[in-house]
């Protein structure tokens, strides 16, 4: 049987609806977004969602790159990235969206850690905590009198 691969079958998916800003694939592990993750079932190819997607795989359309642009360079850290750049694609009216055709697996796997494992690689458990409120200084900084 002939699978297609991931990039292209989210680019087939998105070719079909111009409202979708970014398109994730449902996540098998941890993820913070539940209809990104296994918890709610998807029965349609696609599902809309206003909670921000948790950007462990996704595929961001070339139409919403010109409207929105890149990720804002100022997020290096860990997390507040995929924050901002789905309240930016909300602002410009596009749609954040899940897909069940294609799943990834993310983090948890062969340890006890229910987060990302690809930070605490690389860092130490208060250095990714003090990232992460650094990171998220900078997002509420960024975004305060806004609403998305």
């Amino acid at each position: 049987e002939f699978m297609m691969p991931i990039v292209e079958m989210l680019q087939r998916l998105c070719s079909n609806n111009s409202r979708v800003g970014v398109l994730s694939p449902q996540i098998v592990g941890s993820v913070g977004n539940p209809i990104q993750g296994l918890q709610i079932p998807i029965k349609s190819s696609i599902s809309f969602c206003s909670q921000r997607l948790c950007f462990v795989c996704v595929y961001i359309p070339r139409w919403t790159f010109d409207t929105v642009g890149p990720l804002d360079e100022r997020f290096t850290g860990y997390g507040a990235d995929d924050t901002d750049y789905c309240r930016r694609i909300q602002a410009a009216g596009l749609r954040l969206a899940v897909t069940p055709l294609v799943k990834v697996n993310h983090g948890g796997f062969g340890g006890s850690l229910k987060c990302s494992s690809s930070y605490l690689r690389q860092m130490t458990m208060e250095e990714y905590k003090s990232s992460n409120r650094e990171m998220r200084r900078l997002l509420e900084e960024k975004w305060r009198g806004f609403s998305v």
